[in-house]
């Protein structure tokens, strides 16, 4: 027996050791004390090792929700006209890879896809303001497919800098005329001044009319 003191009142209490709780082979016999100090030993180097593993987590756990934000500048830009050709002789040329390159003022440079048929078509194009020894080419993808509706493609340079998405929808009008329904969303990086986005509004009214000229001569 020894003797503990209770905090609330401080009146010494007598409480029994700790090794009295546990069978004498417990503490090894003769030696009670000894055995139990080498049980509680291993007790301890558990519970520290467990802490340890915990105070890893929690640091990695910490470490892993680390999160950075960066405002990006992006523009919409729409436009409609009525072109005088069925829906499918626009998705026609739409799918043909080098139509669809000169639509949007680049060079098909081809070596993914033969056309654009299905969603993951894909080809190299290069810019028409551009060439080949800049390196200043993408990827362009056809993300959504809807005979005779819709058409959507995504356009992203090598360098990352700039991405945008084309969306053409098709809705009938009367006999062979199609209105279609074109909008151009635009990220960048950068900030992009007023001549920048004058430029790219310059740059959609290029690309129906030469849908409609496209349809117009097939």
């Amino acid at each position: 027996m020894y003797h503990a003191t209770i905090a609330r009142g401080l009146i010494p209490r007598s409480v029994p050791h700790p090794c009295e709780a546990l069978p004498l082979s417990a503490c090894g016999e003769g030696t009670k004390g000894r055995g139990c100090f080498q049980m509680l030993r291993s007790v301890f180097r558990s519970s520290s090792f467990l802490i340890m593993v915990i105070a890893c987590l929690t640091i990695g756990i910490a470490q892993a929700q680390i999160i950075t934000s960066k405002s990006i500048f992006g523009q919409l830009f729409s436009s409609e006209c009525v072109v005088n050709a069925p829906a499918d002789t626009l998705t026609k040329r739409l799918g043909n890879a080098d139509s669809l390159a000169k639509i949007m003022s680049f060079v098909n440079r081809g070596g993914i896809s033969k056309g654009f048929a299905k969603v993951g078509d894909a080809s190299v194009f290069i810019p028409f303001y551009s060439n080949e020894k800049n390196r200043d080419y993408g990827i362009t993808l056809l993300t959504f497919y809807s005979a005779h509706g819709e058409m959507r493609f995504t356009y992203e340079p090598m360098d990352g800098s700039y991405f945008f998405q084309d969306v053409y929808k098709f809705s009938p009008v009367s006999g062979n005329q199609t209105k279609v329904s074109f909008s151009k969303r635009f990220t960048a990086s950068e900030y992009q001044p007023p001549e920048r986005i004058a430029e790219l509004a310059h740059w959609v009214e290029e690309c129906l009319a030469r849908l409609k000229a496209m349809a117009r001569n097939p």
